[in-house]
C-alpha cells in the first residue's frame, strides 16, 4: 500500500476511544509509514512555533517642560545613556565630569558593561522603548548628561531582575532624574531626601 492509497486520517487508525498512548514515542508507533511520522514531527514543530514568547521590558522616559535650563532659564532636550552591567563597582565610582573627557563607554565601565543606549528628549515629551535585558546584566545604570546638573540626582542604578518584571520608568526633571520603578539602589555620595538644587535654572 502507497501514501495515496492510505485510508483518511490513518494516524487515528486503531486508536480507542478508552484508551490513550501513554506517550509521544508510543503514538509515533501508530503511524504507518516514515513519510507519516515525518508530517507529525512538522506538525509538532509547528504547534511549538506557536507557543507565546516572552515580551521584553520597556523603558519610558518623561521630561518635563522646564528641564535642563540654561542661565536665562530656556528649557532645552538633555541625552540620556542607559547601561547595562555585570558588575555596579564603576558606576559606583563615576563623577559626572567623565562624560566631558572623551572617553569611551568601554574605557569608563571597563569589562562591566554589556552594553548602552542613549536617547534625546526634548521638554516635556514621553519616549517608551523596548529594554531587552543581557542575559549577565545585574544592574542596569541611567545617566542623565544635564547642562549644569544636580550634584548627586542626576544618575541611578536599579537591578536588572527588578527591570525585567516591572520595566524601567524615570522622570527627567530640571537638573536631576527620578526612578519611579523599580525602586531604586542606594549609590555611594547620594544622600537620601535629599532636595535637589538647580543653580542654572534660576534666572539672574
Amino acid at each position: 500500500m502507497n501514501f495515496l492509497d492510505w485510508p483518511a486520517l490513518p494516524i487515528f487508525q486503531g486508536c480507542k476511544a478508552r484508551r490513550r498512548p501513554s506517550s509521544t514515542r508510543a503514538f509515533i508507533a501508530r503511524v504507518p509509514s516514515p513519510a507519516g511520522r515525518i508530517l507529525y514531527v512538522c506538525a509538532s514543530l509547528f504547534l511549538a512555533g506557536c507557543a507565546v514568547t516572552s515580551t521584553p521590558p520597556r523603558l519610558v522616559l518623561s521630561a518635563e517642560t522646564a528641564l535642563n535650563r540654561d542661565g536665562s532659564g530656556a528649557s532645552l532636550s538633555v541625552v540620556v545613556r542607559t547601561y547595562q552591567l555585570r558588575d555596579r563597582r564603576a558606576f559606583d565610582r563615576l563623577g559626572f565630569d567623565v562624560f566631558g573627557g572623551g572617553r569611551s563607554d568601554t574605557e569608563i565601565f571597563g569589562a562591566e558593561l554589556l552594553s548602552s543606549q542613549e536617547f534625546v528628549l526634548t521638554p516635556g515629551a514621553r519616549l517608551s522603548d523596548a529594554l531587552p535585558l543581557h542575559a549577565e546584566a545585574s544592574y542596569v545604570g541611567i545617566v542623565g548628561l544635564f547642562m549644569q546638573p544636580d550634584g548627586e540626582l542626576w544618575r541611578g542604578l536599579v537591578d536588572a531582575q527588578a527591570t525585567r518584571k516591572l520595566g524601567l520608568q524615570v522622570r527627567l526633571q530640571e537638573c536631576y532624574l527620578r526612578i519611579e520603578s523599580p525602586a531604586p539602589l542606594k549609590i555611594p555620595g547620594q544622600t537620601e531626601g535629599r532636595t535637589p538644587s538647580c543653580p542654572a535654572g534660576r534666572p539672574s
